[in-house]
């Protein structure tokens, strides 16, 4: 089975766990590793 590639939007969701109102808990930059180290902003934005 061939692996799904995410968006950066498909992933934050996963990582941050929105409930059914869309609200999400806090998420820290430290979370950002493994398949989630894209989402990580480098010094002025995202790369």
């Amino acid at each position: 089975m061939k692996n799904k590639k995410f968006t950066k939007t498909e992933l934050f969701l996963e990582l941050a766990e929105p409930n059914k109102l869309g609200k999400n808990r806090w998420v820290w930059s430290r979370e950002f590793i493994g398949k989630y180290q894209s989402l990580q902003l480098g010094n002025g934005g995202n790369r």
